[in-house]
């Protein structure tokens, strides 16, 4: 059945199929990739496969066709021509200054309409015209050509890679087979007769320049790759520099930071010693003094009271000097933060309590269990029970005139909440926030990331402390 068709009959019709697949094909690569570069030249490829259908139905398949079927036929043509232009405008390198060609070239769309205005002339004006629009419609369509001859010269002048010089055998190809295509509409060659006509021509054009022009897109898709797999290798090795700089800089930080330290640790220590010795010197001395004095006047007295009184008063000389003793201990250690002195708290609050009642000074009441407090409380926690408790009854005897004191110590959730409530005159608003020994309280539970509260209770006070056990 092939042997039917003649090769001007095949060629056109393999070129249709081919240039549609190339043409599906390009546009869906532009559905995904939105580049102007593959949008122009997916637009180049359908006015390509429409003049070819266009042409194979009307010029060589029927006799004498119409004029309007064949005009389109030619501005189709002529269209993509234009488009192929504008596409290899946007292949070139964008400059600084364009040449005068270039911003001519940019310009061609007006040859477009004035050769489609002479090629209509030719069919419908009157005959005694034709042979001079036929010389003026030559010319306009020999611009176009030329101008895709000139773009393709500059693009070899630009970087010869892969892609410019498959999209320049590409043009080479398309430029070869159009002058052919006009050799045989302008009937230049006269006699000499082939057996493949200006369609095919003009198809087999198409369907070379789209073969290289995928080769020339596959290439700069793999080149892109390849600079998209460069870019990420370096911002990835920009990002482990960054990285490897900002450990060098928080390790000279870190280190930084223990130097000063060091330096804090050492100037407390000296700090620290300088209070011990002063300690030592005037305390210590001082209470010495006291407790001599105090046996002194013991020996003298007869009296059963007096002497019961002064007893009392030597054993909290006694009490005060082992407490002077014990901090004198702690200040010289060289650990800020450890004390291996324990507060026996419940024997500190048994004793106030007969002492307080002895004096008719405040009546005490507890609420705690001693094995819970020794069993449960840390060092560190036990020093801040122990002083908060002193400095709260130092508080309440001075300022609180209060008859009746309730201590509680708790254990809940590993945390020790300490509350110490009188019945008192209360805390005037001013001064909760003016007192030494206060201020001192919240700093020793600040430390130990503890909660300090103060507020009056109607009657007296409340102090609520709330120390993590851990």
């Amino acid at each position: 059945m092939l042997a039917l068709f003649k090769l001007d009959d095949l060629i056109p019709f393999l070129c249709i199929g081919a240039i549609a697949i190339s043409a599906i094909y390009h546009c869906n690569l532009f559905y995904f990739n939105r580049t102007k570069l593959l949008g122009v030249y997916s637009i180049y490829l359908v006015l390509c496969l429409l003049f070819l259908l266009q042409a194979t139905i009307t010029s060589n398949r029927v006799e004498n066709p119409p004029i309007v079927p064949l005009l389109f036929c030619a501005s189709t043509l002529w269209l993509s021509h234009l488009i192929y232009i504008y596409f290899l405008l946007f292949t070139l390198k964008k400059r600084e200054k364009e040449y005068l060609v270039i911003k001519f070239i940019r310009k061609i769309w007006i040859v477009f309409i004035l050769s489609t205005i002479c090629h209509i002339f030719n069919f419908l004006g009157p005959l005694k015209y034709q042979d001079i629009v036929w010389y003026f419609a030559l010319i306009f369509d020999s611009i176009t050509p030329l101008s895709i001859l000139i773009l393709t010269y500059l693009l070899f002048k630009e970087k010869r890679d892969a892609f410019n010089l498959n999209i320049i055998v590409a043009t080479l190809f398309l430029i070869l087979f159009n002058l052919l295509d006009v050799v045989f509409s302008y009937d230049i060659i006269g006699a000499f007769e082939i057996p493949i006509d200006s369609l095919s021509f003009v198809g087999m054009g198409y369907f070379t320049q789209a073969i290289f022009f995928s080769l020339a897109f596959s290439f700069k898709v793999k080149m892109e790759a390849k600079e998209n797999f460069l870019a990420k290798e370096k911002l990835t090795l920009q990002i482990l520099k960054l990285e490897t700089e900002r450990k060098k800089a928080a390790e000279v930080l870190l280190k930084h930071e223990f130097n000063l330290r060091e330096e804090r640790h050492k100037t407390i220590i000296a700090q620290r010693k300088i209070i011990a010795n002063e300690l030592q010197d005037s305390l210590t001395e001082s209470l010495m003094a006291v407790k001599y004095l105090v046996n002194d006047q013991h020996k003298k007295t007869h009296s059963a009271h007096e002497t019961e009184n002064l007893i009392e008063i030597e054993e909290e000389i006694d009490l005060i000097f082992n407490d002077a003793k014990n901090f004198n201990s702690f200040l010289t250690n060289q650990d800020l933060f450890y004390s291996n002195y324990v507060y026996d708290i419940d024997a500190y609050l048994n004793k106030t309590k007969l002492r307080f009642k002895s004096l008719n000074l405040i009546r005490i009441n507890t609420d705690y269990n001693p094995e819970l407090i020794e069993s449960l409380l840390p060092i560190n926690i036990s020093e801040c029970v122990y002083l908060c408790i002193k400095e709260c009854l130092t508080n309440i005897i001075k300022h609180a005139d209060a008859t009746d004191v309730l201590i509680s110590i708790l254990f809940e959730n590993s945390f020790c909440n300490l509350t110490v409530a009188d019945n008192g005159k209360g805390i005037a608003p001013n001064r909760i926030q003016e007192g030494v020994g206060l201020n001192n309280l919240k700093l020793r539970v600040k430390d130990l990331n503890g909660e300090f509260s103060i507020a009056n209770n109607s009657p007296g006070s409340l102090i609520c402390i709330k120390l993590p056990l851990n």
